[in-house]
C-alpha cells in the first residue's frame, strides 16, 4: 500500500501519502547552513539533502525525492521499480541542526517553518499597508518609512496628507499652493499654480494673436510687442476691416434675396394648391 510506481502521482491510501512539503524546503537553499555535514545516506545523486525522502522497492533501495517522481528506472539499477515512502529518514531529515542566514536562530530543519513564520528577519512578509510588496521582515520598517506607495505623506506645498500614492500621482499635480516658474519664461520662477492663470494673461511674454484676427490679419507676437504692431498695422488694419463689412454686406443681401424669392415661390404654390373633393370612392 505504501508503494507506488514512478510517475504516478495518485495516491492509493492513506499510508501512500507522503507528508506536505513544509515551506523550508522551497527556501532552505537561501536561509539554511547546516550545522553540521548532512549524513550521506540523506543525500540524493547531486549531493543534496533530500528533504521529503521516497525509496526504490529494488535492491538498491535507492533515495529520490517525490519531485523526482516521474522517472520510470531506478537512477543506478536501471529497472522499472516502486518507491515507498522513507518515514525513518524523513524523521531523521527533520532533526537536522541548521543555522538561519538570518543569524538569531539554530535548530532543527522541521521547525524552520515556525521560526520563519514568528521571527525570522530575512522571511518575507506582506506589506501591512496593503501597499501589494512583499518584503522581508527585517527590512519592513525601511520599506513603510521610505518606499511604501500607501505610506502616510504630506503635500509639501499646502500640507494635505493622504497615501504617497495619492499625494504625488493626483494632488501635486493639481495643488494650488504649488510653485511653478512660468511657461513663458518670463523670469518669474515663484508662482503660485493657483495663480498661472492671472499671470499669463498679464506676462509680457505671452504669445497673443493680432485684436484684428477676425478680419483676416495672421499676426501674432508677445504682449509686450503687440501695441507697437497695432500702431504700425493701423491703416491696414481699417482696409482690413472694410474690407470684411463690405464682404458680410453682400452675403447679407445675397441671403435676403434668396429668402423673398422663396417666400414668394411658396404663397404662389400654397394659393394654386386645389384640395380635392370628399366622396365616398376616396375612402
Amino acid at each position: 500500500e505504501n508503494s507506488a510506481r514512478f510517475g504516478d502521482r495518485k495516491q492509493g491510501s492513506a499510508g501512500s501519502k507522503h507528508p506536505q512539503k513544509d515551506t523550508a524546503e522551497a527556501i532552505m537553499d537561501t536561509h539554511v547552513i547546516f550545522a553540521d555535514k548532512p549524513p550521506t545516506d540523506l543525500l540524493d545523486h547531486s549531493g543534496r539533502v533530500v528533504l521529503h525522502p521516497y525509496r526504490t522497492t529494488c535492491s538498491c533501495e535507492y533515495l529520490i525525492s517525490k519531485e523526482d517522481s516521474e522517472i520510470l528506472d531506478c537512477p543506478k539499477c536501471r529497472k522499472h521499480t516502486e518507491i515507498i515512502y522513507d518515514r525513518s529518514s524523513h524523521q531523521r531529515v527533520k532533526s537536522l541542526k541548521v543555522h538561519c542566514k538570518c543569524g538569531s536562530w539554530t535548530g532543527n530543519l522541521g521547525d524552520l517553518n515556525n521560526h520563519l513564520k514568528k521571527d525570522c528577519s530575512r522571511a518575507f512578509t506582506d506589506c501591512p499597508n496593503s501597499c501589494g510588496q512583499k518584503v522581508q521582515k527585517g527590512k519592513l520598517e525601511i520599506h513603510k518609512a521610505s518606499d511604501c506607495s500607501k505610506r502616510s505623506h504630506h503635500c509639501p506645498y499646502c500640507g494635505v496628507t493622504s497615501t504617497y500614492e495619492d499625494i504625488t500621482k493626483d494632488h501635486l499635480p493639481q495643488c494650488g499652493e504649488k510653485i511653478v516658474p512660468c511657461p513663458n519664461k518670463c523670469g518669474n520662477e515663484a508662482i503660485q499654480h493657483k495663480q498661472l492663470k492671472e499671470h499669463i494673461d498679464q506676462c509680457p511674454h505671452a504669445i497673443l494673436q493680432c485684436e484684428y484676427s477676425l478680419v483676416g490679419c495672421e499676426h501674432s507676437c508677445e504682449q509686450q510687442l503687440m501695441d507697437k504692431h497695432m500702431k504700425s498695422e493701423k491703416a491696414q488694419h481699417q482696409e482690413m476691416a472694410l474690407q470684411f463689412i463690405g464682404d458680410k454686406k453682400i452675403k447679407f443681401q445675397n441671403l435676403t434675396d434668396s429668402n423673398r424669392k422663396f417666400k414668394k415661390n411658396y404663397f404662389t404654390d400654397f394659393q394654386s394648391y386645389t384640395i380635392p373633393e370628399f366622396t365616398t370612392t376616396n375612402i
